[in-house]
C-alpha cells in the first residue's frame, strides 16, 4: 500500500501550539529543498537515501515518486539506492526496493508542477 502524503505530526502540533515556529519550519524546509547548488531532484534523492537507511518503507516510494516528478530516471533512483545499500546494509536495500513496488499502479504519485514538494518530514511512516 503506498504511503499517504499528509502533514507530519510534529508540524500539526506546531501549527496548533506555536504558529510562528510552524511557519519558520515550513519556510526552512522550502528553502532547503529548493534548487540551489544541488538540484531539488538531487536533494530528494538524498532524502530517499536517508529514509532507506532509516528503514522507512512507506517514505521511500513517496520520495521516489517525487524524484520521478522532478525528472529522476529509474537508473538514478536505482543508483541512489545502491549507495544506500553500501552505507546502510541489507535493511537499506530492503527498504529501498519499495521505490519500485507498484510505481505504475501509484501513477508515480507525482505532484502537479508548481505544487509544493514534500520532504521526508512530510511523510507519515506507519511502519
Amino acid at each position: 500500500m503506498p504511503a499517504t502524503l499528509q502533514e507530519a505530526f510534529h508540524f500539526t502540533v506546531l501549527k496548533e501550539h506555536d504558529l510562528e515556529l510552524y511557519r519558520l519550519a515550513q519556510q526552512t524546509r522550502r528553502h532547503i529543498m529548493q534548487d540551489g547548488a544541488l538540484s531539488a531532484k538531487t536533494k530528494t534523492l538524498m532524502a530517499m537515501l536517508c529514509d532507506a537507511i532509516r528503514n522507512r518503507h512507506t517514505a521511500v516510494p513517496v520520495l521516489a515518486d517525487v524524484a520521478r516528478a522532478q525528472g529522476a530516471t529509474e537508473a538514478e533512483i536505482a543508483e541512489t539506492l545502491a549507495v544506500a545499500y553500501w552505507i546502510g546494509g541489507v535493511h537499506a536495500l530492503n527498504a529501498g526496493a519499495e521505490a519500485f513496488r507498484d510505481a505504475d499502479a501509484r501513477g508515480h504519485g507525482v505532484p502537479v508542477r508548481g505544487q509544493e514538494m514534500p520532504s521526508n518530514t512530510d511523510i507519515v511512516d506507519e511502519a
